[in-house]
């Protein structure tokens, strides 16, 4: 499966593209189903992914839709370990299944700064911690930290998972671009879990960089925010 860039972000042709995409699955389903035997599991097995794919792609917009139109009211004083905490322990079944070790480096002081602790958590931290699981192979390490420096705080999260060419990786960062790639087990995500951090970050005035190579020594991704303190 190739890499896929979509022009910029727009939900009006995002909610068509998924919506032919959920009856184009349905539709295969339906015809795999009346035909049905023991040849054809692997067809049923390919397209229930796709339609599990396209259910995280609606979920992504009903995400992206709330951050973009979300009122300041909604961001006030928070502790960053808090929604960092909760998101680890929310993915640490998730880990288990593929072996995969969390490795933390959280500070003890409170990590204070402005924002939502429900967003983070489920829209940023969420995201980020269930992708470097997914993208990394089994038997691994994912690398967590949270540090204070200078009123800034640092968070990264670096995963040795199959990484990102050099060529998507320019667009992802100076872009609002969706990407896609399959992860270790075949799956193809939304492409909008990036352009929602981002814009989560942009409205927090912080920042996001990624970095990632795909050779054999080094490979894997790093993704770090930086958060003011408040």
């Amino acid at each position: 499966m190739k890499n896929v860039f979509e022009s910029e972000l727009d939900i009006t042709k995002l909610h068509e593209s998924f919506k032919e995409t959920l009856e184009k699955s349905f539709t295969q389903l339906k015809d795999v189903l009346e035909v049905i035997d023991e040849t054809e599991k692997d067809r049923v097995k390919t397209i229930l992914q796709e339609i599990d794919s396209v259910h995280t792609a609606i979920n992504k917009i009903d995400q992206f839709i709330k951050i973009n139109y979300m009122p300041p009211t909604n961001w006030s004083k928070i502790d960053l370990r808090e929604p960092l905490l909760k998101s680890i322990e929310n993915n640490r079944d998730l880990a288990k299944l593929k072996n995969i070790t969390f490795k933390t480096d959280i500070c003890q002081n409170e990590c204070r700064a402005y924002g939502n602790t429900k967003i983070l958590q489920e829209f940023v931290f969420d995201h980020l911690i269930n992708n470097a699981i997914k993208f990394s192979p089994n038997d691994c390490v994912v690398e967590i930290k949270l540090k204070t420096e200078k009123r800034i705080h640092h968070f990264s999260i670096e995963d040795h998972g199959i990484g990102i060419e050099g060529q998507y990786l320019k667009k992802i960062r100076e872009t609002n671009l969706r990407y896609y790639h399959p992860d270790t087990e075949g799956h193809i995500g939304s492409g909008l879990s990036i352009p929602i951090i981002k814009r989560i970050m942009k409205k927090l005035n912080g920042s996001m960089a990624i970095q990632s190579q795909t050779n054999s020594e080094n490979r894997g991704t790093t993704i770090s925010l930086k958060f003011h303190q408040f």
